[in-house]
């Protein structure tokens, strides 16, 4: 499907990311825009380790391959555990940082200036 990791890299992960930061830089919001996308990159980048061959252990998508993985870089839990109460409505494996889906929320915040022009 793609020509090599960093391609499927880049296609998966990075656009579900620009395609995130581009709907955070537009003035318009609603329809939990943002929390979708949000959700989009975390599951992206979760699942992008299942392409991963690890020095320590070659094979992908198994248990011990995502604990090498979280290991090495923490956050990498919290991916898991988006992606996960994001399907199932809550973690449902090992110690998550989540307790349920509704913790994953879209905050809108309006700043509004006063000056001397008006």
């Amino acid at each position: 499907m793609f020509d090599d990791i960093a391609a499927l890299f880049h296609e998966s992960v990075i656009a579900a990311y620009q395609d995130y930061l581009e709907a955070r830089r537009s003035p318009t919001s609603g329809r939990s825009r943002d929390l979708k996308l949000g959700i989009a990159v975390a599951t992206a980048a979760y699942h992008f380790r299942e392409h991963l061959r690890l020095h320590e252990h070659p094979q992908p998508s198994n248990k011990i391959h995502e604990k090498l993985v979280i290991s090495r870089c923490p956050e990498y839990g919290l991916l898991k555990d988006i992606a996960n109460a994001s399907k199932h409505g809550e973690p449902t494996q090992g110690s998550p940082r989540l307790r349920s889906a509704q913790d994953i929320e879209e905050v809108v915040v309006i700043t509004e200036f006063a000056d001397e022009a008006g």
